[in-house]
């Protein structure tokens, strides 16, 4: 009996022999070789605090008193048992972690979080065990396009039962037979492969991928809005390099920035991204960017959107040296760069995740002011099911004479898109606010109907 906490006592009920089934497609009772079981029971209150902070309009909904659990999964990547998984609601910056590794065989050990990876979002912990922890074996070569894989994945199995704050639970193993795909832009830039699987969702991010001969290809990511599709970091990768960033940090990587706002060219301009404005002592500061440039390139990959500088951008750690291509007045210019650190934030569980609690669910609310004053936050499934969509951003106040109220915007209304495209996080209608001047479309839905709301001058530095 392990207790994880200060609220809930975890009991990690072994398997029988004979138990685990090999079943390719569905479930089982164990992981591959070199697999384990990740056990992380987040600190809500200091979660809570760090945010607050960081300036994060913070509430909690439901019941209190109770920290939620994480259940997921991690693989050895070395002698010393270092293991390398992916956790959220997490504080990348907060070493005392409660953190817990069981094995396949039963065995359970303590852990520390030694750092995060950010730019990959990978965690590495150093678990506190006998010696006796053996690192996966990786696949001989890298697999390639076409080639089946099978995904797994730990889960918090249906056989789980809570009684008096007490979980007991066997660890369920959720297997996923699937096919690497060709790349995308985002997993080129960071040397991952692309699996393509139905079924597969954010519960099986951090999942080990195998070949059919049994050897390990790498982890999986899953790709957030795309459905069906994750990335896969292999083996190496996460050996050779977050493993080794990680290590040679004895903490936390932060991910590199350039220190912008940007936006959308004209139609007529040219293809890339407009610097809009450069924070003081930035990277785009100290090698010489200004206002108005032009970026058309990063390294060897062309910059066609916000999208790609974003997607390329967020693939560097700290201190990387970068080649900007841009244009200043229509003339080509290049730059050489050492990319500056961005802040580094919890990580947040803005989908639905495998998590379990001696109580109903615990939730910690996360709300953005956005540039034409109000306040929005993600919403839950259920929440979402509720006001009858199928996701969206959920305003919970206006304020009084801002842009959002000439719009015509109240609290209670759900954003679902703006401009024809979908949005889902209120993260990502702040970045398209603040990005893009003038009037924007937003779809919103209210009382379960659609409603269309034009709304104009929603310049942040106009709103007090």
């Amino acid at each position: 009996m392990l207790r994880i906490g200060s609220a809930v006592i975890l009991v990690l009920a072994v398997a029988q022999a004979g138990m685990a089934q090999q079943s390719r497609n569905g479930t089982r009772q164990d992981l591959p070789p070199g697999a384990v079981t990740v056990v992380h029971s987040v600190d809500l209150a200091r979660l809570i605090q760090r945010l607050k902070q960081q300036g994060a309009n913070v509430g909690t909904m439901m019941g209190t008193g109770q920290n939620p659990i994480n259940i997921t999964t991690g693989l050895v990547v070395d002698q010393a048992g270092h293991v390398i998984t992916r956790l959220v609601n997490l504080d990348p910056e907060d070493k005392d972690q409660d953190l817990t590794v069981r094995t396949t065989e039963g065995a359970q050990f303590r852990a520390r979080l030694v750092g995060v990876d950010c730019p990959t979002g990978f965690a590495v912990l150093e678990v506190i065990s006998d010696g006796n922890l053996m690192p996966a074996l990786s696949a001989a070569a890298l697999v390639g396009e076409g080639a089946e894989v099978t995904l797994f994945s730990s889960d918090l199995g249906k056989s789980s039962t809570v009684t008096d704050g007490r979980i007991q639970f066997l660890p369920e193993v959720t297997t996923l037979v699937g096919k690497i795909a060709p790349g995308t832009l985002y997993s080129r830039a960071r040397g991952a492969l692309t699996l393509q699987s139905i079924g597969l969702t954010s519960r099986n991010d951090s999942g080990i991928v195998e070949t059919l001969d049994n050897r390990i290809v790498g982890m999986a990511q899953w790709a957030g809005l795309s459905p069906g599709m994750a990335y896969v970091f292999p083996y190496e990768f996460l050996q050779q390099q977050v493993l080794a960033r990680v290590l040679d940090r004895n903490g936390t990587v932060p991910a590199g920035s350039l220190g912008i706002t940007s936006e959308m060219p004209v139609a007529s301009g040219p293809r890339g991204v407009v610097i809009r404005e450069i924070q003081p002592d930035s990277t785009a500061d100290v090698c010489g960017l200004k206002a108005n440039d032009v970026i058309i390139g990063l390294d060897q990959y062309e910059i066609t959107g916000q999208a790609d500088m974003a997607a390329i951008l967020s693939a560097f750690p700290e201190g990387s040296k970068i080649r900007l291509r841009t244009l200043r007045d229509q003339k080509p210019m290049e730059v050489e760069a050492i990319l500056r650190a961005q802040p580094v934030r919890p990580i947040l569980s803005w989908w639905p995740s495998a998590t379990a609690t001696s109580s109903p669910s615990v939730a910690s609310v996360i709300e953005e002011k956005l540039p034409a004053g109000f306040i929005a936050r993600d919403m839950t499934t259920q929440l979402a099911g509720y006001f009858g969509v199928k996701s969206g951003i959920l305003i919970t106040e206006v304020l009084k004479g801002s842009p959002a109220e000439r719009a015509g915007l109240a609290a209670g209304d759900v954003v679902v898109g703006a401009d024809g495209r979908e949005l889902r996080s209120a993260r990502e209608l702040k970045a398209l606010l603040s990005a893009q001047p003038g009037t924007i479309n937003l779809n919103v839905y209210r009382n379960k109907s659609s409603v269309a709301v034009a709304i104009s001058d929603s310049n942040p530095s106009k709103v007090k």
